[in-house]
Parts: structure tokens; sequence; C-alpha cells
């Protein structure tokens, strides 16, 4: 490299290589989402969520959530934060995992028989909530979204 002095190209090497260790430079497109629970009729048990980029999967199918996690309850309340989410649309959909089995518990005709609740809180009488429903932007480093669980 004609004209490139030694100096110049062991600072581009090294700025290459520390982008390599930490998977690039610091994205100012990431956030950081705090989930608040509320409604739960019991401290017993964990809350299981699951963060959707689609609507594939939406909202009980967890294999096809970008994120999934377990978080315990305290006071019949339970707040989790998902971090390094990047900017786009998302939904939440959770639900009261009270015998710790890791599944959501139904009745023969398919009823939710623990807790469940999504993002945007819509209303859930005859069926499941849409991605549509549930669907919020992420656009800022950092945000709360606030659920309220249902039960059946």
């Amino acid at each position: 490299m004609a004209g490139t002095s030694g100096r110049s190209i062991i600072s581009i090497s090294l700025f290459l290589l520390l982008c390599a260790l930490h998977g690039g430079p610091a994205s100012a497109a990431d956030s950081a989402i705090t989930v608040n629970v509320s409604g739960l009729k019991s401290s017993k048990g964990t809350v299981k969520i699951a963060l959707f980029v689609s609507p594939s999967g939406f909202p009980f199918d967890t294999s096809m959530a970008v994120r999934t996690l377990s978080v315990p309850i305290e006071n019949c309340t339970a707040k989790a934060v998902i971090t390094g989410v990047p900017y786009g649309t998302y939904a939440i959909c959770l639900f009261h995992d009270e015998d710790n089995t890791g599944r959501l518990q139904r009745s023969l005709f398919g009823k939710p028989r623990e807790g469940v609740g999504v993002s945007n809180n819509p209303v859930m009488k005859k069926r499941a909530p849409s991605y549509q429903e549930a669907q919020f932007a992420v656009d800022s480093e950092k945000m709360t979204m606030d659920i309220q669980v249902v039960y059946f």
C-alpha cells in the first residue's frame, strides 16, 4: 500500500480485530425492553416470556420466538429486562407457569388453564390475540412494556 503509514495499518488492523471480537461496532440501534408483569394470582412458579419478530408462531409457539426467558415471581408480580433487542417491530406473549412444566397447560378445548398476557393488553375473549394487536415498535434505547395477566 503505497503512501500508507505503518501506524495507519496497525490502527485499522486493531479496529478490525476489536470489531471481530465484539460482533462489530457498538450499535446505537439496540434496545433494552423492561417487561413489568402484573395480575398474577400467586407467586407460585415462574413467568415464561417470548419475544416475537413476526406473526409466525405467535402467540404460543415459542420455538418461533427470537428470545425466550423465564423470570421469578415476587409478591404476585414479575419483571424482566430483555437486552440487545435491535430496533424494529415485535410482540410479546407470556404465561404464568404455575406448575413449572415449561409448557402452557390447556383444557381439552384449548383454553389456557394458566394465566396469559400479551403486549398492548388486547381484550382476550374467544380467541388468542393476533400479532398485529400485540405488536409494538422498538425505537429507543430503553422502553417499558406493562403486561396484565388474565385467567380464563
